[in-house]
């Protein structure tokens, strides 16, 4: 016989599966436990759950991984120096958005997402996907590879994250998503300069 808080945790991540975003009370509704008991439920659930907003704001989101991996990219700046620091963190969220604290940085951040919640990705990362005919160029060589569509215009959000974070170290802008990226770029700015 399954653990009554075995029930209430598979009832919790149903609902964090289903709904954008949803603060303490309505998870403890959905789940039919009290505010206290899901608390502790989701501290259980720690590093698959996204929680941010301050006190009534609080909203609670569930990671979703992509193409099968759990995931958290970091997202780096690069400032005129070409020095690299740590700016955010993208989570995409079930069943659809991202979540990246994007306030406080040189990045105007809609009032609507000032606790990092965006209904797709965050619009910084809209503007470095390829673009243009570079960007065409770029896909159209590396989209099996990346395992994605060779019409970057049709790639989906998780495209986006994919193809930036394996292959987006050279974008437009001054970010880098994801450790493989900010690794490629890495060994590129330490590479010695070829001879001409």
């Amino acid at each position: 016989m399954r653990h009554r808080n075995q029930n209430a945790r598979d009832q919790l991540t149903r609902a964090l599966a289903r709904r954008r975003r949803a603060s303490a009370s309505e998870l403890a509704e959905d789940v039919g436990v009290s505010v206290a008991t899901l608390h502790r439920l989701l501290q259980e659930l720690d590093g698959r759950v996204v929680a941010a907003g301050a006190a009534r704001r609080t909203r609670y989101a569930l990671r979703r991984d992509l193409r099968g991996e759990a995931i958290q990219l970091p997202l780096y700046e690069i400032d005129s120096q070409g020095r690299a620091s740590p700016l955010a963190h993208v989570s995409p969220l079930h069943p659809e958005g991202s979540w990246a604290h994007l306030a406080g940085t040189s990045w105007p951040v809609p009032d609507d997402a000032r606790d990092g919640w965006w209904e797709g990705l965050p619009y910084p990362l809209y503007d470095m996907r390829p673009q243009g005919f570079m960007g065409r160029q770029f896909a159209r060589a590396e989209h099996r590879r990346l395992r994605v569509p060779e019409d970057p215009d049709r790639w989906s959000d998780d495209d986006i994250l994919h193809a930036l974070s394996h292959g987006g170290s050279d974008t437009g802008g001054n970010l880098i998503l994801g450790d493989p990226a900010f690794e490629r770029w890495a060994q590129a700015k330490a590479a010695p300069p070829r001879n001409r």
